[in-house]
């Protein structure tokens, strides 16, 4: 028995939106664990024997010294970031847009929201 094309596309289209809506929640959860490990383990103070003379601003204005690299991870720009906004924002449209995920009704809410309140 082969599925119908429309069920297909309903199919394919939620896999779609859930792929991307998990790229962006891995995106924003591995930019969090950057963001509380280097707050956790980098000085207060410049030390320049292991290179962190770089200011890095945290937490509405917490400063901690790291090296370069660490300080354009922070605040770099990174393609992920805008790839992972990039793929909420398509996926918040595409289900919005087909409504592929909305509840379906109980047959009450059916009976009830079909016509005028029976008195």
């Amino acid at each position: 028995m082969k599925p119908s094309p429309r069920k297909f596309s309903v199919t394919a289209r939620k896999i779609m939106i859930i792929s991307l809506s998990l790229l962006f929640l891995g995106c924003l959860c591995r930019d969090i664990g950057y963001d509380e490990y280097y707050f956790s383990h980098l000085p207060t103070k410049p030390d320049e024997s292991y290179g962190r003379i770089r200011r890095i601003n945290f937490h509405h204005g917490t400063i901690r010294y790291g090296t370069e690299k660490e300080r354009e991870r922070l605040n770099g720009p990174d393609i992920w970031d805008k790839a992972s906004w990039g793929a909420f924002f398509i996926a918040f449209i595409l289900s919005f847009m087909f409504r592929d995920f909305d509840r379906a009704k109980s047959p009450e809410e059916q009976l009830w929201s079909s016509g005028p309140a029976p008195s």
